[in-house]
């Protein structure tokens, strides 16, 4: 950015008449000081409203540049602004790029601003003729001589007649605008534009209530459209439609082959039975004749787990085994065993023995001696009973007398 400023900013105002003021600035492209040797420099003036001055400026040896208020001398009390204009041959460069700076004229005991009365050139020339009208005609006179040209006091912007201010000021208010120029030339046709490449990038579905999307995830030549389309709201549900067709059922049937694959339907629309004839298979060509192979025995080890490996060749065969090992925990030794036997009996020999359970059954069934003392044995019975039976029968024969 250009910019302008003040090598002493304290130094922006001066009094109307002074012509050894002079106001210096320094300008700068960024922060780099600009360098205006060879350069034409000049300085331009505005008020509130518009252009009003322009005077040289003068390069300092230091790079800063100067104003001199005797070059504009011409400006009345008031603000103004202004601005550097740096030429280089048809090039132009302004400074500052935004705004302008600005200095301050004040009044001095030479002018006081706003006690002047403002008289445009026309009303001074009706009120002139006004006044003559005015004047009684006497005789006539000699030719008197030349009038004075009307001059504008540079520094005043009064009216002069014979180097007299009337206090009139010749400049009136700004007009109107004026109308518009008529249309410049047209410009030099303009280079030919790149026509873009349009395509659909993606198409992804948004959630009802959301805004559609689109968006170019390419670049300004070749486009590349994503879009976002958001869901309708769900519609109310729809008339129940017409009862449909029966629904068909299939089942397969015979399955055989033939010299062409077909499928047949012999059974109905609704309920079809298919019978598929296979195509068969083309006859091979024949195979090369093999290689009568040779299988030996290799090595055969003992191991955890049982495997068969060939360590000869597809034709020449050699396997190896590996047996598994058994868990010899559960068994005895011969000798053990026969130790073991020589302290058992043959069980033939225990025939004529009772076993310890048939000896408590024999000795259950007998009855203790001490108790049989209480008892009469049978024969003794037997020898009373005979008696009793005798004295029965001799009782019944004898009569009473």
């Amino acid at each position: 950015m250009r910019k302008l400023d003040y090598v002493n900013a304290a130094n922006d105002e001066y009094k109307f008449g002074d012509t050894s003021a002079v106001l210096t600035y320094t300008a700068y492209d960024d922060d780099t000081k600009v360098a205006m040797t060879g350069k034409t420099l000049l300085f331009k003036v505005k008020d509130d409203t518009s252009y009003v001055a322009s005077a040289p400026g003068q390069l300092n040896s230091d790079g800063t540049v100067n104003l001199k208020t005797a070059d504009i001398n011409d400006l009345t009390p008031g603000t103004y602004f202004v601005e550097l204009w740096i030429s280089v041959g048809d090039t132009t460069a302004i400074y500052p790029s935004k705004g302008f700076v600005s200095f301050t004229v004040n009044d001095s005991t030479q002018m006081v601003t706003n006690k002047y009365s403002f008289l445009t050139l026309t009303e001074l020339i009706n009120n002139f003729n006004k006044a003559v009208a005015d004047v009684k005609t006497g005789p006539a006179g000699a030719d008197g001589k030349d009038g004075a040209t009307p001059e504008i006091d540079k520094a005043t912007k009064h009216w002069l007649i014979n180097g007299t201010d009337t206090g009139y000021v010749a400049e009136g208010l700004a007009g109107a605008p004026g109308k518009d120029g008529t249309n410049g030339a047209d410009g030099a046709p303009g280079k030919d534009g790149v026509s873009p490449t349009i395509t659909i990038n993606s198409v992804k579905t948004l959630d009802a209530g959301q805004s559609a999307t689109v968006t170019n995830s390419g670049d300004s030549t070749n486009v590349k459209l994503d879009i976002g389309i958001p869901k309708g709201e769900q519609g109310p549900q729809g008339i129940q439609g017409a009862p449909g067709e029966t629904a068909l059922s299939l089942k397969l049937g015979t399955v055989t082959t033939g010299d062409t694959g077909s499928i047949t339907n012999v059974g109905t629309n609704s309920a079809q039975v298919w019978n598929v004839v296979l195509p068969k298979a083309k006859d091979g060509v024949d195979g090369k004749n093999g290689i009568d192979a040779t299988v030996a025995i290799g090595k055969v080890t003992t191991g955890t787990t049982a495997s068969v490996t060939n360590s000869g060749t597809a034709t020449n065969a050699i396997l190896d085994f590996v047996l598994p090992q058994p868990d010899m925990s559960k068994y005895m030794l011969a000798t053990d065993i026969n130790k073991n036997l020589a302290l058992k009996v043959d069980k033939s020999s225990l025939s004529s023995y009772y076993t310890a359970t048939q000896i408590d059954s024999m000795i259950a069934n007998k009855a203790d001696v001490s108790v049989l003392a209480t008892y009469a044995s049978k024969s003794a019975l037997d020898v009373l009973t005979e008696r009793v039976k005798k004295l029965e029968t001799a009782s019944t024969s004898v009569k009473p007398s």
